[in-house]
């Protein structure tokens, strides 16, 4: 059982409303982890590549350093999985920041709210809360996300049937599911 315990908020930056979760989770938590449970409370696929970054600094787990040195690819990046939350986030209101999907560039601050002690009743990680369902992806970041929500509330729009078609059939942009993303993150544990 983990000591120390991170209470973080995942917000996705310029977000109109704001989409955010919060997350329970130990604060020796690796990067490459995290970006795994960022993708399952986003409710997204990770199939694309992403990054960690602080000021000056970088990580990406799709190279090894020795990798992008070699390819000459983002020679200042370092590979997360050697890298734990708690070596970036150490008191509150802490930031770090994630990219996922270069081409869309979801941009999110991940924000160290609180350090709580582990509690026995709890398994982390856990989503302790949010707003909004998160984006789909592939639909042009967040430029692309507005479109889509301002044509799902005009039925006229001459693109609203290829969008409808192409979304989930489920998609609701005010509804996200705290009880399937727990699951989730349980299932993966």
């Amino acid at each position: 059982m983990p000591k120390t315990i991170y209470q973080i908020k995942i917000s996705l930056r310029y977000s109109k409303p704001p989409i955010w979760r919060r997350v329970l989770l130990p604060a020796a938590t690796h990067l490459d982890k995290l970006h795994q449970i960022i993708q399952i409370v986003m409710d997204w696929e990770g199939y694309h590549l992403h990054h960690f970054a602080t000021p000056g600094r970088g990580f990406n787990r799709f190279f090894s350093t020795a990798e992008m040195i070699q390819n000459g690819m983002m020679d200042d990046m370092e590979d997360e999985s050697q890298f734990q939350l708690q070596d970036f986030l150490r008191q509150e209101k802490d930031k770090l920041d994630y990219v996922y999907d270069f081409g869309d560039d979801w941009e999110h601050v991940i924000m160290l709210e609180k350090i709580l002690a582990s509690d026995p009743k709890i398994q982390y990680p856990c989503c302790s809360g949010g707003r909004r369902a998160a984006p789909p992806e592939d639909i042009g970041g967040i430029p692309g996300y507005e479109h889509l929500l301002n044509v799902l509330e005009q039925p006229d729009h001459p693109e609203y049937e290829e969008l409808t078609e192409w979304l989930a059939d489920d998609f609701d942009p005010k509804v996200w599911d705290q009880q399937a993303l727990n699951q989730q993150l349980h299932e993966q544990r």
